[in-house]
């Protein structure tokens, strides 16, 4: 049986050249390792396996002592942390997938609003733009009636003053 404060040291091999340094201490649990996820506060494959007492890709430690490893995980709860901690990490991807979807259908429909207010302002700059052309010809025309009918007054002057 291994002694209470003993403290157990593994190397396990992982994505680095290098093996990753897991130290486990039984009473009381602590474990640690020095990969990137265990050194920002995430649980780690590591120190998972050896909670559970896998011996896969260690490279240097006392494998006999694994199962009451994984005997003193079990009896501190670890496992259901592990699994609570592992669902929490399916919910939130999902949510975050749900997220990211909306905002894709937001930014989609934002800018189907933008064509669409893009091709309205268009029609109305056409119709402002050929409203003020027709008003311009009708200020043409009208200027020019208005000289037609100065000419016309010199030929239509009132003959009461002849009388």
């Amino acid at each position: 049986m291994v002694g209470e404060n003993q403290e157990l040291t593994y190397l396990v091999q992982g994505s680095s050249p290098d093996p990753y340094v897991v130290k486990v201490l039984l009473s009381p649990l602590s474990i640690s390792c020095t990969c990137a996820a265990a050194e920002n506060g995430l649980p780690c494959k590591h120190r998972t396996a050896i909670l559970h007492g896998a011996d896969l890709d260690i490279t240097k430690g006392d494998r006999s002592k694994l199962p009451s490893i994984n005997r003193a995980a079990g009896a501190a709860g670890v496992f259901i942390l592990l699994g609570d901690y592992d669902n929490a990490k399916t919910t939130e991807r999902t949510f975050s997938e749900m997220a990211e979807k909306a905002f894709k259908k937001y930014m989609a429909a934002r800018i189907a609003y933008m064509q669409k207010q893009t091709k309205t302002e268009r029609a109305v700059i056409k119709n402002r733009d050929a409203m003020e052309a027709a008003i311009e010809d009708l200020n043409i025309k009208i200027e020019k009636r208005q000289e037609a009918l100065k000419a016309l007054r010199i030929f239509y002057t009132p003959s009461w003053d002849s009388a």
